[in-house]
């Protein structure tokens, strides 16, 4: 079972069923993130919204977005640090850092923690976006589950998936028995 818990605070948590984005700071700022977030395919919301700070040159507020099916995927943007119980990932922050740090975490369980320390203790938010000045993520990963999942189409600079079909095999064509040489008589000389 997954729980995210969140403070109170000036940020936003936007959670989709496997994965959740957290602004800490200037959500007004957050627009394009939080679209790339809630229109990404499934599998796809770290990349979307990693391409999204990429588009807008890193002017975005800080963010953290963490993903999970069979492993744990983090992006940390800014001067945001994240926690976990993990012994491979004690913390993790992009602070000093001119782009975003990933990290993926193969793990049966793991509780990530972000911004204010104290979490509402009866919150549990499922899905949706709320005003939040951090989170607490409790995760139970499948691990038997394939690490790379089917992930939907790849989003082109534009903004819209491909939808482009893959190109045809080229077909060689009949294919013709090879000829035996052809053989030329040669002009005999008298001897």
């Amino acid at each position: 079972m997954n729980r995210l818990q969140i403070a109170a605070g000036g940020g936003l948590i936007v959670k989709r069923e496997a994965a959740v984005l957290f602004v800490p700071e200037q959500p007004d700022r957050a627009d394009a993130l939080v679209d790339a977030f809630r229109d990404a395919g499934e599998g796809r919301a770290l990349e979307a919204v990693t391409e999204a700070a990429d588009a807008c040159a890193l002017d975005v507020p800080p963010f953290v977005v963490v993903e999970w099916n069979a492993t744990v995927r983090l992006a940390v943007l800014g001067p945001v640090d994240v926690t976990s119980d993990h012994r491979s990932l004690p913390r993790l922050s992009a602070g000093g850092s001119a782009t975003w740090v990933e990290r993926t975490v193969r793990a049966d369980a793991l509780e990530l923690r972000s911004g204010a320390a104290d979490v509402h203790p009866a919150s549990d938010v499922q899905l949706g976006t709320i005003p939040a000045g951090g989170f607490a993520l409790a995760l139970t990963i499948d691990t038997s589950a394939p690490a790379d999942s089917p992930r939907a189409p790849v989003t082109q600079p534009t903004g819209r998936a491909s939808s482009a079909p893959a190109p045809a095999p080229v077909s060689p064509g009949p294919e013709t028995p090879p000829q035996p040489p052809t053989q030329t008589p040669s002009p005999t000389t008298p001897a």
